[in-house]
């Protein structure tokens, strides 16, 4: 059975639920949160005025156009949203 990034994240979460000190509640919550991030997840299309994807978990847009050259607006795709921190996945 080998250790991934979600197991290891289901296991501080059931920590969390399951200790009784709230100290520790909050460090291993802290910790799930946090690999639960390191997991790649899918971008969100919205429809709007102009095609623009967003975060999963803190729905801002990832792709927004960016200006690197004057008059030419390109837009990034990110490995991580660069508002919570997730690890985001552009294709399947």
């Amino acid at each position: 059975m080998s250790i991934t990034t979600e197991r290891t994240a289901a296991w501080f979460a059931d920590r969390a639920k399951n200790t009784p000190m709230p100290g520790s509640r909050a460090m291993y919550e802290i910790a799930a949160d946090a690999l639960k991030k390191r997991t790649p997840t899918m971008v969100t299309q919205e429809a709007s005025i102009y095609a623009c994807h967003t975060c999963p978990s803190c729905k801002n847009v990832v792709d927004e156009p960016t200006e690197f050259i004057p008059g030419q607006k390109i837009r990034v795709q990110s490995q991580w949203c660069r508002y919570c921190g997730q690890a985001l996945k552009w294709e399947d």
